[in-house]
């Protein structure tokens, strides 16, 4: 029934396919493989918030800081163009 109402696949833990099964999607969208559009699946994000572009709000995106070598949790740490 829980399936049914939050319209997610009965037979598939993770119908999204981005690495949380949908019980774990509690504040993601279980029909987004990647919920705030940053280029990171949502079970990617393990040091960043699924559902912000740009976590530590440093004015660069968490994908490009994970490119770059620095954190998308701390404003401290940030890429250089």
């Amino acid at each position: 029934l829980a399936e049914f109402q939050a319209g997610t696949h009965p037979t598939d833990p993770d119908t999204d396919n981005d690495g949380l099964s949908d019980g774990e999607e509690l504040t993601t969208d279980p029909h987004l493989s990647d919920t705030d559009g940053d280029g990171l699946l949502d079970g990617e994000e393990i040091h960043s918030s699924p559902t912000l572009v740009d976590t530590d709000e440093d004015g660069f995106s968490d994908n490009v800081e994970l490119e770059r070598g620095t954190d998308p949790a701390s404003a401290a740490s940030h890429p250089f163009p």
